[in-house]
C-alpha cells in the first residue's frame, strides 16, 4: 500500500489554529468612535465578484445585532475602494465624505475589514493486490478556511484590533438547509464571529449619544443588490442567470435572498425575489409606519439597505423614503 499527500494552499501561507485569536493594540489617546465602514470581502483565492458584497453583507447584519446599539454602519456599495490592504483609507477609499456629512469628524470613524484564506488538503491511498499490481485508489479533500477581521482607524492609520480563526470543512458531516443557499456556511459562520469578535473591543471606544429605539422590523435585503453588481469585465449574474434555464435561474435568485436572509419563510421568498433593490419587510409592529410585505426603496433618494435603519437611530433629522407596498402602491414614509 503506498500513501499520497498533496497541499494546495491559496492565499497567504498561515499556521492552522484551533481557536479565535484576538491582538488588541490600545490607542494612543481617547477614542470616541461612531462610525463603521464594512469593505468588501477579501477572498485570497478566485471568488465571483458578488461574493465579496454578499457576504459582507451579512456580516453587517451581524455587526448591527451585535453593536448596533453603540456604532452606525455603512456597507461596501455605499464607497469605494481604491486599495483595500492602505490603511490609510480616508485617502484609499470614498467613505470620509459619508463620515463627514453623518455629523462625525475623521477620527470618530473606523473601518472594519474581513478577509480569509482557504486551504484545501487532498490525500488518498493507492491499493495494491496481493501481487503488488495496483487495486484502486481512494482519495479525499479537506477545506480549511482561515479568516481575518481587522479594525483599523485611518486617521491615526493603526490597526486597533486584529482577530482570526480557523474552521475545517467536515467532508462527512451531515448536509445542513442552509448548505442549499451558502456555498461556504462554515466560513460564514467564522467570519459573524470573528466580526462580533472585534466589535466587542471597538464599541467599548463608541461616543457616548442619544440613540433612538429600534424600529422593531425584522428586515431582509432583497437580492436585487447582489444580482446586478457589476464589476470591469464582470457581467452580473442577473444577466449569466437571465442567458441559461429560467427555472435554474429561479432555484438561484431564491438562493442568494436565503443567503442573505436565512430566515425567510417560503411564503415571503418569491415577494422577495420580485422585489427591486431594497428593505423587504418580514414583520413589525401594528402601529409601523411600514408592514409586512412592504419594500423600502429608498431613503433620501439612495437604495434603502438594511443599514439605513440602524443609521437612523443616531440622526436628529428623520428621513424621506420611498415604500411599496405590498399591494404595488408607491408611497413616501418619513422615519423612523
Amino acid at each position: 500500500m503506498r500513501r499520497w499527500l498533496s497541499v494546495a494552499v491559496l492565499g497567504l501561507g498561515l499556521a492552522a489554529c484551533s481557536a479565535v485569536q484576538k491582538t488588541v493594540h490600545p490607542p494612543k489617546g481617547e477614542l470616541h468612535l461612531t462610525t463603521v465602514f464594512v469593505y468588501p470581502f477579501g477572498f485570497r483565492w478566485e471568488e465571483p465578484p458578488y461574493r465579496k458584497i454578499e457576504l459582507s453583507q451579512r456580516l453587517i447584519d451581524a455587526a448591527i445585532s451585535h453593536a448596533g446599539d453603540e456604532l452606525a454602519f455603512f456597507g461596501p456599495t455605499e464607497f469605494s475602494v481604491l486599495k483595500a490592504s492602505d490603511d490609510g483609507a480616508w485617502v484609499a477609499s470614498t467613505a470620509l465624505p459619508l463620515l463627514l456629512a453623518s455629523g462625525s469628524r475623521p477620527e470618530q470613524g473606523i473601518i472594519l475589514r474581513p478577509w480569509a484564506e482557504k486551504r484545501v488538503n487532498s490525500s488518498g491511498v493507492e491499493v495494491s493486490d496481493k501481487k503488488g499490481r495496483a487495486a484502486g485508489a481512494a482519495s479525499n479533500e479537506i477545506t480549511e478556511y482561515l479568516g481575518h477581521v481587522e479594525i483599523v482607524h485611518p486617521s491615526t492609520q493603526e490597526v486597533l484590533v486584529e482577530v482570526q480563526g480557523q474552521v475545517t470543512v467536515d467532508p462527512f458531516a451531515t448536509p445542513t438547509p442552509e448548505d442549499e443557499f451558502d456555498p461556504a456556511r462554515p466560513l460564514t459562520a467564522l467570519m459573524a464571529k470573528l466580526t462580533t469578535e472585534a466589535l466587542t473591543v471597538a464599541k467599548a471606544w463608541a461616543a457616548t449619544r442619544p440613540v433612538l429605539k429600534p424600529l422593531g422590523l425584522t428586515v431582509a435585503l432583497t437580492p436585487r443588490l447582489v444580482l446586478g453588481y457589476v464589476e470591469k469585465d464582470h457581467p452580473s449574474l442577473e444577466e449569466e442567470l437571465s442567458a441559461g434555464d429560467p427555472l435554474q435561474a429561479e432555484l438561484a435568485r431564491q438562493n442568494h435572498a436565503r443567503f442573505l436572509a436565512p430566515w425567510l419563510p417560503d411564503t415571503q421568498l418569491a415577494k422577495v425575489v420580485r422585489a427591486p433593490v431594497g428593505i423587504y419587510v418580514g414583520a413589525g409592529p401594528a402601529d409601523a409606519k411600514v408592514q409586512p410585505g412592504d419594500v423600502i426603496v429608498s431613503c433620501e433618494g439612495k437604495a434603502a439597505l438594511p443599514q439605513h435603519l440602524n443609521r437612523l437611530r443616531f440622526q436628529t433629522v428623520p428621513q424621506q423614503c420611498r415604500v411599496r407596498r405590498a399591494s404595488g402602491e408607491e408611497t413616501e414614509v418619513v422615519l423612523p
